[in-house]
C-alpha cells in the first residue's frame, strides 16, 4: 500500500494535533504540588499503664481501660489532646513481634472533644504479645503520627 499525498497530509495533521494537545495540557493549568509532611512522634511505651502520654512535653494521651489488656476481649482505647483541638485521620494497630496484619480502628470523637475507638485483638501462640497503636492525627499544623506500644498477655 502506497501513501498518497492526501494520506500523508492527514497523518502530519493528526501529529499537529497531538502534539498540541499534549504541549496545551502540560502548560494551560495551574501546577500546584501539595506536599504533606508528616511528623513522626517518639514512640511511647505504654505497658501497664492506664494513662500514656507521648513524653513529658508532648500535647497527646492515651487512656486504656482495662489493665491488664488481654487477648480477645474489648479494648477501649481513649486519645485526648491538651487544648481539644485535633482530628483523627486514621488509626491502625500492627504487631511488633509477629506479623498479624493490621487493625483499622474507627476513632469517633465524642461531646468532651475526645477520641474514641474499641476494639478486639486476636490471641497468638506467643504468652506476650508486643502491639503498636499509630493515629495519623491533624492538630493546630501539620499531620502527625502518633505511635503507642503496648503488651497483650494471652
Amino acid at each position: 500500500m502506497m501513501l498518497t499525498k492526501t494520506r500523508i497530509v492527514q497523518l502530519l495533521l493528526m501529529l499537529v494535533l497531538l502534539i498540541g494537545l499534549v504541549v496545551w495540557q502540560t502548560y494551560s493549568k495551574e501546577k500546584t504540588l501539595v506536599v504533606q509532611t508528616l511528623k513522626i512522634t517518639q514512640i511511647q511505651r505504654c505497658d501497664d499503664v492506664k494513662e500514656c502520654q507521648l513524653d513529658a512535653n508532648s500535647e497527646y494521651w492515651i487512656k486504656i481501660d482495662e489493665d491488664p489488656i488481654k487477648a480477645e476481649q474489648w479494648i477501649n482505647f481513649t486519645l485526648q489532646h491538651k487544648n481539644k483541638e485535633m482530628q483523627v485521620l486514621s488509626a491502625k494497630i500492627v504487631g511488633k513481634n509477629m506479623y498479624m496484619g493490621e487493625i483499622k480502628l474507627d476513632f469517633k470523637e465524642n461531646a468532651n472533644k475526645d477520641w474514641k475507638a474499641k476494639v478486639i485483638l486476636a490471641a497468638c501462640t506467643m504468652p506476650m504479645m508486643r502491639w503498636s497503636l499509630q493515629i495519623q492525627v491533624k492538630g493546630e499544623y501539620q499531620p502527625e503520627t502518633l505511635m503507642f506500644d503496648f503488651n497483650i498477655q494471652h
